[in-house]
This record gives C-alpha cells, sequence and structure tokens, in this order.
C-alpha cells in the first residue's frame, strides 16, 4: 500500500527539483527578491534580515536590507561580504532602497556556468530595488553606481594554496557577459556597480600521457611527469569539492559540471 504514495512523492521532489533548475539566472533574481523580501516584516532602517528559500533552493542564502538613500550615499553600509562605502547614488532615484544579498553557494555553477573554471567562491550578489511597496513582486532593479571608492566583496571562505596565485575576479552582467578582474589584498573584489560576483581560477589541463620505453613503466620516464600528474590529481580533488560546495562533500555527479553533494 505504501508503494505508491512513495512513487508520488518521489515523482513530486523530482519536478521541484527539475524546476528550480529550469529557471534562469534572471528569473532566480525575481524568485529570491520575493522571499528577501518577505523578512522585511515591519523593518527597521539599516537591519539585516535573513530571507528563507523553499527546500528545493536549500544552500542558497538570501537577506534584505532597508536603507535610506541619503544615508546610503552619505556614510556606506557594511552588508554581508559587501562593503559599499560613501559615494554611491541610484538611478533612479527613490526615498528608500531594499539592497537584497545572494549567497547561490553550491548553485553557483548552475546558474552561472563559466566552463574552463573553477569556482574558488560561491556566486556572491547585490541587488538594489526601490522600498516603496515590500509587498511587491517581479521589481526591477535600480542601477547603483559607486562615484567614488569602489565597492569592495571580501570572499574569507577561499581555501589557501597555489591557485590562489591565478585566482581572478568574476563579474557576471545581466546580460550574461562575464568580465575578469585582478583579486586585490588576496580575497577582495572591487566593482563601481551592483550584480554578481565570484572568485575564480582557470582549471588545470590533465597533463600529458607520459611515453611507456622499452622495458620501463610509466615512472621510470622521469620524476617530473610523476609530481605534475600528482599535482594535477591534487588540484582535481579540491576543484570537484569546490564545485560541490562548502562544508559538503560529493557523493555523486549528475553530469560534467554538476555533483550531488551531502552536508558534512
Amino acid at each position: 500500500m505504501l508503494l505508491p504514495y512513495l512513487c508520488v512523492i518521489l515523482c513530486f521532489h523530482g519536478v521541484i527539483s527539475q524546476t528550480s533548475r529550469a529557471l534562469s539566472a534572471r528569473e532566480l533574481d525575481s524568485l529570491l527578491q520575493d522571499y528577501a523580501f518577505r523578512g522585511l516584516l515591519r523593518p527597521k532602517t539599516g537591519i539585516v534580515y535573513d530571507g528563507k528559500v523553499p527546500s528545493n533552493l536549500t544552500g542558497i542564502g538570501v537577506a534584505a536590507v532597508r536603507l535610506r538613500s541619503g544615508s546610503l550615499r552619505i556614510r556606506g553600509v557594511s552588508y554581508k561580504e559587501f562593503h559599499i562605502p560613501a559615494g554611491v547614488v541610484e538611478q533612479p532615484y527613490v526615498e528608500r532602497l531594499v539592497l537584497v544579498y545572494q549567497n547561490l553557494g553550491n548553485w553557483s555553477s548552475l546558474y552561472y556556468p563559466l566552463p574552463g573554471y573553477t569556482f574558488l567562491g560561491p556566486v556572491l550578489g547585490l541587488l538594489a530595488y526601490d522600498a516603496a511597496d515590500l509587498s511587491a513582486k517581479n521589481l526591477p532593479e535600480l542601477d547603483i553606481q559607486a562615484l567614488g571608492d569602489p565597492i569592495s566583496i571580501s570572499f574569507p571562505g577561499m581555501q589557501s594554496g597555489h591557485s590562489l596565485m591565478r585566482a581572478m575576479c568574476a563579474y557576471f552582467g545581466f546580460n550574461g557577459s562575464v568580465q575578469f578582474k585582478s583579486v586585490v589584498k588576496g580575497n577582495t573584489c572591487l566593482t563601481t556597480n551592483q550584480g554578481h560576483f565570484s572568485v575564480v581560477v582557470e582549471s588545470l589541463a590533465p597533463p600529458p600521457a607520459a611515453p611507456r620505453g622499452r622495458g620501463g613503466s610509466r615512472g621510470d620516464t622521469g620524476g617530473g611527469d610523476t609530481s605534475i600528474g600528482a599535482g594535477g590529481e591534487e588540484q582535481e580533488s579540491v576543484d570537484n569539492q569546490l564545485f560541490c560546495g562548502w562544508g559538503s562533500s560529493i557523493v555523486g555527479t549528475l553530469s560534467s559540471d554538476i555533483c550531488l553533494c551531502k552536508e558534512m
């Protein structure tokens, strides 16, 4: 008797999972704006409120803070991993605005795929909206610009290692474009605009197979190939863990760029 009900539950879960993966990055922005605004129940200005996402998006973090435009322009604000200096303005002008924060965690490479690169940190998003109606959905973003010092984004969870020497900041535009900039202070990216950001490193190509000599083994051709091969395998292991996420381990793969994870 329980088998039919179990099948229904599994099928329903599969539909939810496929639906979440079918969302585009821009549709995800609209959905997260809705869930972030739901956390603003009688909000106090300047207080950060963490939102809750549905179970089919578990692993994504979202938050919202309401600010006066004048205060943001004069004082700036520190908000999660973002430090917004004085001198930031929005277009069009609104009296109050809401800054929505996103941390895509394990979903980063799914919504912002970057072939040939490995994510060293999650994709972090900062989007601004008009705060006139906190029950509104599908709001257009405001355009915020740093007229003086740039906005900084820190990635404290980046793992140390030789990969950091090749790390780059990736800025994902709303139109699907990607821009690369240098990392500063080891784990910080700078921008003058809102959007989505992460730190990536170009993936290492696997070393070529060493030729087999007559009567010898692959290891007899020289220690250099062996050490390079070991380094490549170690890097691949770290990269796979980073694709899976932080505080998680891989339990299987769905494709070459999507892994199944479990929290440790």
